[in-house]
């Protein structure tokens, strides 16, 4: 299957600068803060202070309105159970986000939050290159107003001619394109 890439700062920035991580009363104490790495179902993975937590979030606020679920890119406020577990108090304000409509229902769908940009990554062949699925990135990433990447990996079982058909469309339209290959690393 052909995917794409969010490319987020996971810098140290917005996350939490405590030295260390310790236990937490969820009726007590402070929050914790930390960015959303990835969706798994109902949680979340909450990377902070270099460290993973599952997390999942707390009260119905995130099912009635679901713009407020926690998504990849997301800070949150969340507080410590057991271990590495532990539930979402809050998703703080988000400066950008990647969304679509969804096509069952057609209501809103956050995708992710927070990026910097977006990279497009697509094989140019096995799978074979997929112009369409590049375009719908495209109109998601013009619509979100975000910065964007169009990379083509595979290049190394083409010719340059072949690389330049399928990237200079794109290259036209003023979208700034690589074309690599990670079986050579070139």
């Amino acid at each position: 299957k052909q995917k794409f890439l969010f490319l987020m700062d996971v810098g140290r920035s917005g996350l939490s600068e405590r030295p260390a991580m310790k236990q937490h009363d969820h009726r007590k104490g402070s929050p914790l803060q930390g960015r959303v790495i990835a969706g798994l179902g109902k949680a979340c993975e909450v990377l902070s202070n270099e460290r993973i937590f599952v997390c999942r979030p707390r009260g119905r606020m995130y099912i009635e309105d679901p713009d407020l679920r926690p998504v990849t890119g997301d800070i949150v406020s969340f507080f410590l159970e057991k271990g590495d577990e532990g539930w979402i108090e809050r998703t703080e304000e988000r400066r950008s986000v990647l969304q679509r409509r969804a096509p069952e229902t057609g209501k809103r769908q956050i995708l992710a939050a927070n990026l910097d940009q977006v990279i497009i990554c697509m094989a140019a062949h096995s799978p074979p290159f997929r112009r369409g699925m590049v375009d719908r990135y495209i109109v998601l990433c013009e619509a979100s107003k975000l910065n964007l990447l169009i990379l083509l990996n595979k290049c190394d079982g083409l010719c340059s001619s072949e690389v330049d058909t399928i990237l200079s469309p794109f290259q036209v339209l003023g979208y700034p394109c690589l074309a690599v290959s990670a079986r050579t690393g070139e």
